[in-house]
C-alpha cells in the first residue's frame, strides 16, 4: 500500500476522496443545533469529558500545523482530543462518537478537521447516525478538504464522479459547483424516500 502525506493511502477502501459527496454524507437526517434536552446534556457531558480526560501522546497534524491530535481508547470508546499546537490548550475533540468544538474556537474549521482526522484513521472516534447543522457543515467541508488534499498529494486517486461536484481552480482551490446545505440535503433525502 502506498501512503502519501496525511495518510492519503492510494488503496484505502473507505477513502473519502474516492467517494462522491452524497455517498460520503449518507442518507442521514439533520437536526437543529440546539437539539433536545438529551442532546444538550450529551454535549455537556462530552465537553466535560474532553476537558478532563488525561492526554495521550499528541501528534502534529500536517494539514493544519496549528493543531495537534491525540487519541485513546477506553473500553470500546474511541476519543480524539484536539489541542492548539502553540499553547497546548484543548480546543475540541470527539468522545463516544460525538464531535465537539469548544466555543472560543468555533468557526475556525476545527470540526471539519476532526472529521478529516477520523476519516484518515478508518473512522476512529466518529460514527454519525444523524447530523447537527454544524456537524453537517463540518462534514461537507471535510469532504471538500479531502478532495483538495488528495488532488495535491495523489491526484490520480480522485475519480471523475467525485470531481463532478467540484470546481477545481488552477491554484488547487476546490469549491462546490452548487451549494449543498441543509435545504439541498433534505430535498435529496425526500427524493430518496419516494423511490
Amino acid at each position: 500500500m502506498r501512503t502519501t502525506q496525511m495518510g492519503y493511502r492510494a488503496s484505502a477502501s473507505r477513502a473519502p476522496w474516492r467517494t462522491p459527496l452524497r455517498a460520503y454524507l449518507r442518507a442521514l437526517k439533520i437536526s437543529d443545533d440546539d437539539g433536545s434536552e438529551n442532546d444538550r446534556a450529551l454535549i455537556r457531558t462530552t465537553r466535560e469529558a474532553l476537558q478532563n480526560m488525561p492526554l495521550g501522546e499528541s501528534q502534529p497534524y500536517p494539514a493544519r500545523p496549528d493543531l495537534m491530535f491525540s487519541t485513546q481508547v477506553r473500553g470500546i470508546v474511541g476519543t480524539i482530543i484536539v489541542r492548539d499546537a502553540l499553547t497546548f490548550e484543548r480546543i475540541g475533540g470527539a468522545f463516544a462518537g460525538l464531535p465537539v468544538v469548544f466555543d472560543p474556537f468555533k468557526g475556525e474549521g476545527i470540526g471539519a478537521e476532526i472529521v478529516c482526522f477520523s476519516d484518515i484513521n478508518d473512522g476512529f472516534g466518529l460514527y454519525p447516525s444523524r447530523y447537527s447543522e454544524s456537524g453537517f457543515r463540518a462534514r461537507v467541508s471535510a469532504h471538500r478538504r479531502h478532495v483538495e488534499r488528495a488532488l495535491r498529494w495523489c491526484p490520480q486517486d480522485v475519480p471523475e464522479d467525485v470531481l463532478k461536484d467540484y470546481d477545481v481552480s488552477g491554484g488547487g482551490c476546490v469549491k462546490l459547483k452548487e451549494p449543498w446545505g441543509r435545504a439541498e440535503h433534505d430535498a435529496w433525502l425526500d427524493r430518496l424516500s419516494k423511490r
